[in-house]
């Protein structure tokens, strides 16, 4: 997995640890849970130096990046540029995908996340009109 996972909804947070437990060892605790801070990003960037030995792929979840600050996704975006050149995989997350940066979307697959599914939204800058079709297949009335 060297492209990021950004998962966003409801179930974001639990879905983005799962798939980080799936996948490798977390190497800490989840990042941001208060809202993503530079200094989290900068461990990011420590932990991909030296992310411990083991046989399975060493993980972080970082998120709410919606939530995060300005700075703290500038940071995050040169992290996750950093980052592709080590073993280490990020796995991110956020409540509303309009709420994270632009050039972060466009570096990660997007994962629709609603309460109890699971969805990959391949169609991000189309994410409302997915979003309302698969409302609308998921109960029964498409658009």
């Amino acid at each position: 997995m060297t492209t990021p996972r950004l998962f966003h909804g409801p179930s974001a947070r639990d879905e983005a640890v799962r798939l980080a437990n799936e996948i490798g060892r977390q190497v800490s605790e989840p990042f941001g849970d208060g809202g993503l801070k530079v200094d989290d990003a900068r461990t990011i960037v420590e932990l991909s130096i030296h992310p411990g030995v083991g046989s399975r792929v060493p993980v972080v979840v970082a998120g709410p990046l919606d939530e995060a600050t300005g700075e703290a996704s500038d940071a995050l975006l040169k992290t996750l540029e950093e980052v592709s050149k080590t073993p280490l995989r990020i796995v991110l997350w956020a409540n509303h995908i309009s709420g994270v940066m632009p050039t972060i979307r466009s570096r990660s697959m997007l994962i629709w996340c609603p309460p109890g599914k699971v969805y990959i939204d391949p169609l991000g800058p189309w994410e409302k009109q997915a979003r309302d079709l698969a409302q609308g297949v998921i109960i029964g009335d498409p658009i």
